[in-house]
């Protein structure tokens, strides 16, 4: 079985950012990537019709 390394996508290097509280590494998203995972999900929401 051969492994193949995962390389991140530059909106991941640029989209997170660690924190370190009391011994743990927190991954939090920069504001700009939490706007725009907001937008594609409102997006996807508006072409989903609901049953409610």
């Amino acid at each position: 079985m051969t492994m193949v390394p995962i390389k991140p996508s530059s909106l991941l290097v640029k989209g997170l950012r660690v924190e370190r509280i009391h011994n743990l590494n927190l991954f939090k998203f920069t504001p700009e990537l939490s706007d725009r995972m907001n937008e594609l999900l409102d997006k996807k929401k508006a072409d989903t019709p609901t049953l409610l």
